[in-house]
């Protein structure tokens, strides 16, 4: 087993605490995570080799701890660069502050929230994974589901005892035999043919593409492949690549959301709750996140 270490540099301000609470109750990922105090633990799948990654807090920092059979340059720095789009380690909240400052009504959610970067999920195509598996599909059997393709396709890694399960990548979908086990993980035929359309898209990129391309490019692709609706590319292009720039109206709880905070839960109307988004202009997405991830904290 090879090691490596090294300080990431999160932009400030960032609260790694924030990360983490939201880590502890969030399942749609499917993966196997450890959280002890103030460190997180759990596995990625990169070329075809599971990794293990323990994040701690440094002050302002992060001391970020790989392990793999064989970890040779070029897969840390791109374990690296997955960990920092997975953490969203590298966007500047000082613009979305600098609005929210000016907004008394959302003040509340500003201080509860201060310094969290939106955590996205370990893969863009674990993200769309569970984008179609939960429609339609009580949460609970969707959890399982996505539990279940890591255990069934992912790769495992033991460390201290401890074995931890990626989220499989695409090609893994691929693979003879890989059918029978997707179909076993949903026991729905249906959304395994989707499934293995989403896999058989996004086998075909890498992170590049989804960290380069343009908005309407991005949506375009993936409203090109089939199984994927508005509201799961509205979803996504949010919380899968973190695309902030506008608000997934397709998402029905915003609005409940945006109730809570401007007007006392009473429900607002969509043309006042996207007059509010404007306001936010490039940043509506964090908003929006930042609303729901806070209605999240009140009900649990």
């Amino acid at each position: 087993m090879e090691s490596f270490e090294v300080t990431l540099f999160p932009k400030q301000p960032f609260d790694f605490r924030q990360s983490l609470s939201f880590l502890e109750s969030f399942r749609a990922d499917g993966i196997s995570r450890k959280i002890e105090g103030n460190q997180v633990s759990f596995a990625l799948s990169l070329k075809g080799q599971p990794i293990f990654v323990r994040l701690e807090p440094v002050k302002n920092q992060l001391k970020c701890s790989l392990s793999a059979r064989q970890l040779d340059k070029a897969l840390v720095q791109e374990a690296l660069e997955h960990i920092r789009f997975y953490l969203s380690l590298e966007d500047d909240l000082s613009p979305f502050y600098a609005k929210a400052n000016q907004d008394d009504a959302f003040k509340p959610v500003l201080k509860t929230l201060y310094g969290y970067h939106q955590v996205k999920y370990p893969s863009v195509f674990c993200c769309a994974c569970w984008a179609l598996i939960t429609q339609r599909t009580p949460n609970s059997f969707a959890y399982k589901t996505m539990e279940r393709l890591c255990e069934y396709l992912g790769k495992t890694i033991e460390i201290a005892g401890e074995t931890y399960y990626c989220f499989p990548e695409a090609k893994d979908f691929l693979q003879k035999d890989a059918r029978q086990a997707v179909l076993r993980a949903s026991n729905n035929i249906r959304k395994t043919e989707r499934l293995m359309k989403i896999a058989e898209a996004f086998a075909l990129v890498d992170l590049n593409f989804f960290k380069n391309a343009s908005y309407e490019v991005l949506y375009k692709w993936l409203k090109n492949i089939h199984g994927l609706g508005a509201w799961s590319v509205d979803y996504i292009m949010l919380r899968g690549l973190g695309r902030r720039e506008r608000s997934p109206w397709t998402d029905t709880e915003i609005i409940q959301a945006i109730s809570d905070v401007y007007t006392s839960g009473l429900s607002i109307s969509l043309g006042d709750a996207k007059k509010l988004a404007e306001s936010y202009g490039w940043d509506q997405g964090y908003w929006v996140h930042y609303l729901k991830v806070a209605r999240a904290l009140k009900s649990s």
